[in-house]
Order: structure tokens, then sequence, then C-alpha cells
């Protein structure tokens, strides 16, 4: 894995889950920065360092970590097995991130539940607080980046920004708590497909440069 030398984003990097080695369900993934772990839940699995999500009923990846303060980015990488263009239909959409326990904030990766049209990421903070991007979006890997700097979200997609979004008061972040990966247990809403390289920095929100470095090292 080639990763960006980068001394401002290494120091504030909180916890790396590289998935080097392959688990079954039930066991705990330890991260690479030895500091935060996970479990695997239901049919989840890692398998050739990718964190494979089957959409079954509780299969997921639950953490015990948190990013730390209010100022953060989480990196990771998806892979969509469907071509996205447009609102899906319920089998093709589902929960890759969501606060443990929590009905906000969560992430769908192929469609939204929220009515809007053309959205295939979106990520919802509280109820009428949507921020979403609207592309075309292809079957195989991509990275994305949510960055957060106190009061407003940006939504990197292959290390391009697509969208921002201004933070209402109230809202959930995902700063300080237990996270879900791969699934939404607080309503059933299981991803199908794959995730790799997951990162979480605190303290600032990573620059434009710093996230096209991490897209273009990929996800392994």
């Amino acid at each position: 894995m080639t990763i960006p030398r980068n001394r401002r984003i290494l120091q504030n990097l909180l916890t790396h889950w590289w998935f080097r080695y392959d688990q079954a369900a039930g066991q705990t993934v330890y991260d690479a920065v030895a500091r935060n772990t996970a479990v695997l839940n239901g049919t989840s699995s890692v398998s050739s360092g990718e964190l494979v999500c089957d959409g079954g009923s509780s299969s997921r990846m639950t953490t015990t970590s948190s990013t730390g303060n209010n100022l953060y980015a989480i990196s990771f990488w998806v892979y969509t097995p469907n071509a996205y263009s447009g609102d899906e239909t319920t089998a093709n959409r589902g929960a890759v991130l969501a606060k443990f326990g929590s009905v906000y904030p969560f992430v769908f990766f192929g469609a939204s539940s929220s009515g809007l049209t053309g959205e295939t990421l979106a990520l919802h903070t509280a109820s009428g607080q949507v921020s979403y991007i609207k592309a075309s979006i292809s079957i195989g890997w991509h990275h994305v980046v949510f960055n957060y700097n106190g009061s407003q979200h940006d939504i990197y997609l292959d290390g391009a920004l697509p969208t921002q979004y201004t933070q209402g008061g109230g809202a959930a972040l995902f700063a300080d708590t237990s996270l879900e990966w791969g699934g939404r247990s607080n309503n059933n809403q299981y991803y199908i497909g794959k995730l790799a390289n997951i990162r979480y920095y605190f303290n600032a929100p990573l620059t434009l440069p710093e996230i096209q470095a991490l897209n273009k090292a990929g996800r392994f």
C-alpha cells in the first residue's frame, strides 16, 4: 500500500482499517493505528483486503472508535455492484455508514429515503437535512471522503468535490460515536457491496491535495 507521506495527515490519522487479514463474522478487526477495534456482525466478512457486505440481516462492521472531535474527515473506498444514475429501488440501495443505534446520521449509496430525485450518494444528518451528489456512478470501486469543519460538510467523490452542505443547528454528527459500516441496524437497511481502506482523521478536515493523494494511492 502506498500511503501519502504528508506529516499533517499522518499525525491526524486516528484510525485506519486496512483489512490485512481474512476474517469471519464474529471476529474482532484491529486497525493499523492500533487505537480502535471493530467487530464483524451477521454474515459480514473480510476477504482479500475488503470488507464484504452481502446485505444480510445485521451484516455490518461495528466500531467502538470515534473521530475525536467535531473537526474531522472520513475516507473510504466503496464497491458498487450497480450502476447508479438517479433514485434506485430499495433493493439497489443501502446504508454504507451509520451512527450506531441512532436514527441520524447515516449515508446511503445508490439513493436515499428522502424523496429527492437523482441522488446517488446522500448524507442525512437530521430530519430534512440532506446533502447529496447527483451523478451517474459506474459499477466498480469509488473513493469517498466526508469532510467536516464544524459547520460545513464537503462530500468528495473520486478526488473531486461535487457538493457542499452547511450543517443545520442541532443535527447529529459522526464525531464521538460508535459507527456501523455496511448497514444501518436502526432501520434494517444493509448494503450489498464492499468497503476498503477506511480512515478517520481528526483535528482538521483534509485539504483537496491530501484527498487527491489518497485517491491516487488507491484502495490497497
